[in-house]
């Protein structure tokens, strides 16, 4: 089962702190940041991306733009059997010129 949740939903999203140096009185300076676990390696991620898994390990992390986009080439994927509206437009061409059968 695929799971897709936004990184500040997620449970498997996991918080980390870098140093920054000091500030001027000499007190130290931290960042956080958020990442997953992918393969093996920590990867960054952001409020506002889409994070895939299956409950226990994640398998991608996406923006939310790009996950949008890949829905809607699937969908035309399933209507026209094409890709992309252009391999659609030149499939079509094809079938008017007569080159494509």
């Amino acid at each position: 089962m695929e799971i897709v949740e936004l990184v500040e939903n997620c449970d498997l999203v996991r918080t980390g702190y870098e140093d920054n140096g000091h500030d001027c009185w000499g007190n130290y300076e931290y960042s956080s940041y958020k990442y997953v676990y992918i393969e093996g390696r920590p990867q960054k991620c952001f409020d506002g991306w889409l994070v895939i898994h299956d409950g226990k390990q994640v398998k991608e992390l996406i923006t939310k733009f790009l996950y949008e986009l890949r829905q809607l080439q699937k969908e035309h994927f399933t209507k026209t059997g094409f890709n992309t509206p252009a391999e659609y437009k030149a499939y079509l061409k094809g079938k008017e010129d007569g080159s494509i059968q």
